[in-house]
């Protein structure tokens, strides 16, 4: 589990920079024909981050959600039913009052 928030935290800190570095370029007007420095850094920054993004979504927190998301849940729904059964005589008491 620790290797994988790593993981996720190493990435997340990847797409901050290149968005960071991406926002940091000025914006210049295109001549006829050729594209500005700028532009093309933004735009392969922009191409970098969209597969850092898929890389993340595929490898790390779809096998994450699938694992960890239905573990939770039954762990959830068990202190649920402990809790309801011990909390239902004294709501039932209250509500006679």
């Amino acid at each position: 589990m620790t290797f994988h928030f790593k993981k996720t935290l190493l990435v997340a800190v990847c797409l901050v920079f290149f968005a960071v570095a991406a926002n940091a370029q000025e914006h210049r007007e295109e001549k006829k024909g050729h594209r500005s420095v700028p532009v093309i850094i933004v735009r392969s920054a922009a191409k970098v981050t969209w597969v850092a993004t898929k890389v993340v979504a595929k490898n790390v927190v779809k096998p994450v959600l699938f694992k960890a998301v239905p573990k939770a849940t039954i762990l959830l729904l068990r202190g649920t039913g402990l809790g309801a059964k011990a909390l239902l005589p004294y709501a039932a008491k209250l509500a006679v009052l």
